[in-house]
């Protein structure tokens, strides 16, 4: 007689049918965890299982270079949650291991930047940048917002250097042609 059976297994989620007469929660427990698994008692680690689901399904199943903002938002948009509540250190340690995964991956990339940020990680946020522009110079979104971290620092050299770069690549970006136009204010680069 089988004191344990697997169901189903896929992530996030196992179907496991026991005998509670023939095995006890904890000794379920150690057989699952032998496995790399554990029973999910509470809300914040389910949400937390949620998060891992998400991100495999954003870096395996999304990983295109089409819309790649839109799907930066993809694990808020699909547990309807917020940075707000919190969860800022479990978000960037699975978006770590996004990236670990799929190092060239900006899509995870940028998703490490919203939690971080949230959490007010500003130099991990600006080097996250860093990376993606390695892999993509040219992206605006990555270039863009370094430019506003700095201005806020009221670093304007270095802000500069962001902006001027997103109006040359796109010379008609309203939001980088106002964020150059007032850094060249702060620069007294007046004309």
């Amino acid at each position: 007689m089988h004191v344990c059976m697997f169901y189903h297994i896929s992530p996030g989620t196992i179907t496991v049918s026991f005998d509670p007469r023939s095995l006890s929660k904890v000794k379920l427990r150690d057989l699952l965890q032998k496995y790399g698994m554990d029973i999910i008692e509470n809300k914040e680690k389910q949400l937390v299982e949620d998060i891992k689901v998400s991100v495999i399904e954003l870096i395996h199943q999304l990983n295109n270079m089409n819309s790649i903002i839109r799907k930066s938002d993809y694990l808020v948009e699909k547990l309807g949650k917020s940075y707000q509540q919190g969860l800022f250190s479990e978000s960037v340690d699975y978006y770590n291991k996004a990236i670990i995964l799929k190092p060239l991956s900006i899509e995870a990339k940028f998703g490490y930047v919203y939690p971080s940020s949230a959490a007010g990680n500003w130099n991990h946020t600006i080097k996250q940048y860093g990376d993606i522009l390695e892999i993509c110079p040219n992206n605006s979104v990555a270039n863009h917002r370094p430019g506003l971290i700095y201005y806020e620092r009221q670093e304007y050299s270095e802000a500069y250097k962001y902006f001027e770069k997103v109006v040359n690549l796109f010379p008609f970006d309203y939001d980088g042609l106002i964020m150059f136009g007032w850094t060249n204010y702060k620069l007294h680069r007046v004309r």
